[in-house]
């Protein structure tokens, strides 16, 4: 038996490994081991291709021969590594003018390969994790830098995956996006098969749910692996097949469209964490084709559908994304989780000038906890239970709390955050929620009543008029979320891209032609016995049910309240009479937070109206505002 290979120290901190694959593929996969540093000119016996494949399932070890001697690696990396062979093999162009044969003359296939398991030192020792450390931020060179990236989707089971195959083959062949319709898919599908036009909608959609299930399209990793490479050799494998990356993503969302169109029959649809990779991949084609990047923070706050062997890597591993963050911020793997994402919060909000990221706050819901800090972020995981669209933040918020002044960092002392910022009001009455076990038209008409009481019985002043209006746009906070497919952006179905000129996930203030929304739902709710055993429910085909929608989404985890100073509010469910709205210098909306002794733990932010434009702060001096 050989020996097993022993990985040497990196030259220097811009040094890799890359991989040189022989062409004589015995009984298992033989290739040298070499380096190269990436700030040296980019030659052809230096070009790469760079991998990215799912690390889920990678428990199996494959033993590979590496430089002549023995070296474990993953089982996927192995697959993975065997299915760009096998590309490679019979059509992998030079990388200098990408059209002479596809192999040398010598022993080799002429291009050499990056792919981490290898690449990167992965055993559980000091020097391994020093070396990752270093490696981490050279991610956005490596992927921008390699002439080809190949990401693999994993193997296929031509029996138990035929249709995730014929939609691969489908998008494959198309030459443009005029080739992708549903029409197009059924002519193509029944020129093989007897398949009723139903039966190849449902399949389709099966198909694409399938194939964003699988584990490549859950890693973090390929947020920054996906978006960084700008060349046109970026390619999907799935088994045997290969298209091109955009061409695919894009192809996979269109014909998701075309096959949730109303007109089409209903089927189940794509939901939680499937929907959000969808929404991820159509942000991740944006920024791939921008000059731009959002902010750090609003990254983080976008991948929460994606996973990461280590929870450390849901922050590393979107370092690339960030010029900025990515050269300042230190990885450090003898950190853990919660002191991670402690170090990064003082950091961003110097970088940003923006306290964006206390928006993902863990926040202390219930008494004095002293075993956390309120102010730090919640890991970045999936949570069904939390609809982040339903307040935009950062750059892109249509709100500006603090009058468009720049956070200001001052201090952290042991777990004391301190930040400017005001103290502008208190909770003094909270509604109780009515929506639970009700249906959407008799919860919200159950939830307006109790809202219109509170008004009544603690006398907000004001005319009628303008308390109603008031209470509406609170309810509806004020804004108006993109995510279907009429123009207006208040139905209830998912968005389906590319039919409205909105942005899924974007919003806009409430107009006052929108209270055409709110007028058909009260005349609805005095014509119609809701409350009647068996009550129809509102005109599901009018705007009466949009803003009951609406409006049920956004009391699904707030109430609205009265604060000391009249105002209504919708505040977090945990919230509590006398918690205080606090707005902090670079915070576009308010915070909810609980005052003990002389600092303040957070609850969440808020909406209050009558001061989401910074009419709270105008000539007041800030003070610091002590967060544990």
């Amino acid at each position: 038996m050989a020996d097993e290979f022993t990985y040497e120290p990196l030259e220097n901190d811009t040094t890799i490994r890359l991989i040189r694959l022989r062409k004589e593929v015995s009984s298992t996969l033989s290739f040298t081991l070499s380096t190269i540093d990436l700030n040296s000119p980019l030659r052809d016996d230096t070009a790469y291709l760079a991998i990215s494949y799912s690390w889920v399932g990678s428990e199996g070890k494959e033993i590979v021969q590496c430089n002549g001697k023995s070296l474990g690696i993953p089982s996927n990396a192995f697959w993975a590594l065997v299915r760009v062979y096998q590309d490679l093999a019979k059509s992998v162009a030079r990388p200098s003018d990408h059209s002479a044969d596809a192999t040398s003359d010598d022993e080799f296939i002429i291009l050499s390969i990056w792919i981490d398991a290898v690449c990167i030192n992965q055993a559980d020792t000091f020097e391994a994790k020093r070396e990752k450390e270093t490696q981490i931020p050279l991610m956005r060179r490596i992927f921008t830098q390699a002439v080809i990236v190949m990401y693999d989707l994993g193997n296929v089971d031509p029996d138990r995956h035929e249709w995730e195959l014929m939609l691969f083959s489908f998008i494959s062949a198309a030459k443009d996006e005029t080739g992708i319709s549903f029409q197009a898919l059924v002519d193509w599908i029944q020129s093989l098969s007897t398949l009723s036009t139903e039966e190849v909608h449902r399949h389709a959609l099966d198909a694409i749910e399938r194939l964003f299930q699988r584990p490549w399209f859950s890693r973090v990793w390929i947020l920054q692996e996906v978006t960084l490479p700008h060349n046109n050799f970026t390619f999907l494998l799935l088994g045997h097949l290969k298209c091109h990356l955009t061409a695919m993503i894009f192809g996979l969302l269109t014909l998701e469209t075309i096959c949730l169109d109303p007109a089409l029959p209903r089927v189940p649809k794509r939901r939680g964490r499937e929907w959000q990779r969808g929404n991820s991949f159509e942000t991740m084609l944006e920024m791939r084709h921008s000059k731009t990047r959002p902010e750090f923070s609003a990254i983080l706050n976008r991948i929460r559908s994606f996973e990461a062997a280590d929870p450390r890597d849901l922050i590393y591993g979107c370092l690339g994304m960030s010029d900025s963050v990515n050269s300042k911020f230190r990885v450090d793997y003898d950190e853990n989780m919660e002191g991670l994402c402690r170090r990064i919060v003082p950091f961003l909000i110097d970088e940003e000038s923006s306290v964006d990221i206390l928006y993902q706050s863990k926040g202390h819901l219930h008494e004095k906890d002293t075993t956390s800090w309120s102010w730090v972020p919640n890991e970045p995981v999936y949570d069904s239970s939390i609809d982040n669209r339903n307040m935009s933040s950062g750059k892109d918020s249509i709100f500006d709390a603090c009058g468009g002044r720049e956070a200001k960092f001052l201090s952290l002392d042991a777990s004391i955050l301190s930040l400017e910022g005001y103290e502008v009001d208190a909770i003094a009455h909270i509604t109780t929620s009515f929506l639970d076990g009700c249906s959407t038209a008799v919860g919200v008409c159950r939830y307006w009543l109790a809202c219109v009481e509170l008004l009544q019985a603690h006398g907000r002043p004001g005319s009628g008029k303008e308390n109603l209006e008031a209470l509406w746009r609170s309810l509806m906070m004020d804004e108006i979320i993109f995510y279907s497919y009429e123009d207006d952006g208040l139905t209830g179905c998912d968005y389906i891209p590319g039919l409205n000129n909105n942005k899924r996930g974007s919003g806009r203030r409430l107009q006052s032609s929108d209270v055409s929304y709110f007028e058909s739902f009260l005349m609805a709710m005095r014509s119609r016995p809701v409350f009647a055993p068996n009550a129809p429910l509102l005109d599901e085909s009018g705007p009466s049910l949009n803003f009951s929608l609406r409006v049920y989404t956004t009391t699904a985890h707030h109430n609205i309240c009265m604060t000391a100073g009249g105002r209504i509010a919708m505040v977090p469910k945990e919230a509590r009479a006398d918690d205080r709205v606090i707005v902090l210098n670079g915070g576009c909306r308010p915070f909810l937070m609980r005052l003990h002794d002389d600092y303040y733990s957070i609850i969440g932010s808020c909406y209050v109206h009558g001061i989401m434009d910074g009419e709270a702060i105008w000539g007041v001096t800030p003070k610091t505002i002590k967060i544990f």
